[in-house]
């Protein structure tokens, strides 16, 4: 995935995850005007590598590329998702 996070305002958070059990993101988040990255694992951040499961034996994985924000100040922020490429090996 290539990502241009240069649109971004504060409070907006985009990025990658997986919609599964449970659901982790890794993501850029703009707070102050500075940029840094987080991995959130069943909505909680985490300081660790996150392990993006692929696959409960009943259903399909789901990927999102996201783009989100958590206050009045990131209306209007923006990412660029210029490509997403997923290879099952």
């Amino acid at each position: 995935m290539e990502l241009d996070v240069t649109g971004l305002k504060d409070g907006n958070v985009a990025g990658f995850g997986i919609f599964e059990f449970p659901y982790a993101y890794v993501a850029v988040c703009r707070e102050g005007g500075a940029r840094k990255i987080v991995m959130c694992n069943d909505n909680t951040i985490v300081e660790t590598i996150v392990k993006m499961g692929l696959g409960l034996p009943w259903t399909a994985n789901r990927f999102a590329l996201f783009n989100f924000t958590t206050s009045p100040q990131g209306v209007d922020g923006c990412a660029d998702f210029n490509w997403f490429h997923f290879n099952n090996k």
